[in-house]
């Protein structure tokens, strides 16, 4: 490694379905337009050392973009838009290959009254708390990551929870295996016929980058 190159771990939430293609062809336009000359992109496996000197102020690794799920979608029929999933729970699991090293997050994303922020373990939803983290569950180390749900958590509000799950990896050298990623939400019985549940699963392709 070298004193004077850094490593950003990036995540945000977009507003619509995204895939990765797209996301890389975006940043492309950038780096040949409005950016150039400050910012770069590669696809190549560099390391650290590569970037030596270099003269732009970043440059991204378009291998290493990764959309966990763009297209998640929150509906229950017995529940209203006004309604909530008091009592229930929203959770990710790493349920194919996970390790010890990934790790599942709140990502703080959005603004204004859509903004999903985290506060300790307290989650909100434009400035209102909507859950709870749990203190085991908790997304670190290879964890499932559970938000226990109160009666702020309405459909808008838990949709764009669901969309601002992160995944990320600690270890210098993670393994490149692809990761499913289980989303479980449960609907805290609001609608009236016992606690019910629906799971959806995703896909986290992982580019292991030497920072040597």
């Amino acid at each position: 490694p070298t004193p004077n190159v850094s490593l950003v771990d990036f995540k945000f939430t977009t507003k619509r379905p995204t895939t990765k293609e797209e996301i890389n062809k975006i940043i492309s336009t950038y780096v040949g337009g409005d950016l150039k000359g400050v910012m770069g992109a590669y696809s190549e496996p560099l390391v650290s050392s590569d970037f030596n000197h270099n003269p732009l102020s970043s440059v991204f690794s378009l291998e290493g973009t990764t959309v966990i799920d763009g297209n998640l979608v929150v509906a229950d029929a017995d529940i209203t838009a006004s309604g909530s999933f008091n009592g229930g729970f929203l959770q990710a699991a790493l349920t194919t290959n996970g390790t010890s090293a990934d790790q599942l997050s709140v990502v703080a994303t959005g603004s204004g009254g859509t903004a999903i922020a985290v506060s300790g373990t307290s989650v909100t939803y434009g400035g209102t708390t909507i859950g709870t983290i749990d203190a085991t569950a908790n997304g670190v180390n290879g964890a499932a990551l559970k938000i226990a749900l109160n009666g702020s958590a309405t459909i808008a509000a838990t949709q764009a929870l669901a969309r601002s799950i992160g995944f990320s990896n600690s270890s210098d050298a993670p393994s490149s295996l692809a990761r499913t990623v289980t989303f479980t939400l449960d609907d805290g019985a609001n609608g009236g016929t016992g606690a019910l549940q629906g799971t959806r699963t995703a896909t986290v392709n992982v580019t292991a980058v030497n920072d040597a």
